[in-house]
């Protein structure tokens, strides 16, 4: 089977494309007439205040009417999202409606899932309080209070009344991706570089490094001895500090509706994008990993271990889409290749902090 090549998804889905370097939190991109009009139109139907002489700039620059915007009047402002990733408006509502009840700074969606038709695609709307925060700015403090939170987070997500819900759609996708695992295992069988990657010459240069995750692969973590909701995206871009207190704020909970796996999935998203990054050296490494689990508060058995695992899940994702058609950049493809070597070769110093 054959499929149109089609580009990755427009970089204004994300805050900040990657996660790993987050701008300044200021909306200063300008917006075309027509998709002020459009985001406008749906918006005051819900929030009638934001109907005459409301503005609207973006975080980044727009595509189409893709991104992510400050709403203002002089009177009040909102900060509305644009997307073409539907998902579950209301089960990630119901979430970060939970957390929020029970004391989690979360950025709630306050208004989920208003559909906005615009050129020719279906798009999703959703709107949330318009935070005055930044992004971590590397301190030590910073990697503690996203310790603090996410450790919070993981205890009510335990209770969280819809969870079945939210195992039912995990246990059904991590299904599939068991066959697009086996999927890769024939292809690379048969030597078949091209169903990897645009470059048909990736795969094969890494031949020996897909031949190791066709052999550790376990792409059922419902089935796992500890799975639970979790927030499932702890990256840069994904957590915000509150400027009158420096606490931290989890955003985005998109992931958290279809994945139920062991906590230490999040950690290991929390430790490689956050304390890892820099490739920092071995007496800043310790200090921030201690740090972090004192601040979470209970060991992580298996954390290098589910990050090996977690890299080699996002490679099974850019395989699944290349077969669908969606072309993903080559460096894409390093970076997995990248986060797992670094996970096994830190595998003794993680075990150490995290495993007791």
């Amino acid at each position: 089977m054959t499929f149109a090549l089609q580009s990755n998804p427009p970089r204004a889905e994300f805050g900040w494309p990657g996660g790993d370097r987050p701008g300044e939190v200021v909306f200063r991109s300008p917006v075309a007439h027509d998709v002020r009009d459009a985001i406008v139109a749906v918006v005051a139907e819900a929030l009638p205040e934001f109907r005459d002489g409301a503005t609207l700039m973006a975080l980044t620059p727009p595509d189409g009417a893709i991104g992510r915007y400050r709403l203002a009047t002089s009177k009040s402002a909102c900060f509305v999202r644009v997307s073409a990733r539907i998902g579950d408006a209301q089960l990630e509502q119901a979430i970060t409606g939970w957390l929020k009840t029970n004391g989690l700074a979360v950025n709630h969606l306050e208004i989920a899932g208003l559909p906005l038709s615009f050129g020719g695609h279906e798009l999703r709307i959703d709107v949330r309080e318009l935070l005055d925060a930044r992004h971590d700015n590397g301190s030590v403090e910073d990697l503690r209070q996203v310790a603090i939170a996410v450790s919070e987070c993981h205890r009510l997500m335990r209770t969280f009344p819809q969870i079945a819900e939210i195992k039912a759609r995990a246990s059904e996708r991590f299904s599939k991706l068991a066959k697009v695992r086996d999927e890769m295992s024939d292809a690379l069988a048969a030597k078949r570089w091209g169903a990897f990657c645009v470059d048909e010459t990736w795969a094969a240069r890494n031949a020996d490094w897909l031949r190791a995750m066709s052999d550790g692969y376990a792409p059922r973590f419902d089935q796992m001895e500890g799975a639970q909701g979790l927030h499932a995206q702890v990256h840069r871009a994904n957590v915000l500090f509150r400027r009158s207190d420096g606490h931290a704020v989890l955003l985005d909970f998109e992931e958290a509706v279809q994945t139920f796996a062991p906590v230490a999935w999040d950690m290991a998203y929390f430790v490689q994008r956050f304390c890892l990054s820099d490739a920092p050296g071995e007496v800043l490494l310790g200090e921030r990993l201690r740090v972090v689990r004192e601040a979470y508060g209970s060991p992580i058995p298996g954390l290098a271990e589910m990050m090996r695992q977690t890299a080699w899940f996002s490679m099974a994702i850019l395989f699944d889409y290349h077969q669908r058609g969606i072309i993903s950049p080559v460096a894409e493809y390093d970076k997995f290749v990248r986060l797992e070597t670094q996970a096994r070769e830190l595998a003794a110093i993680l075990g150490a902090h995290f495993d007791a």
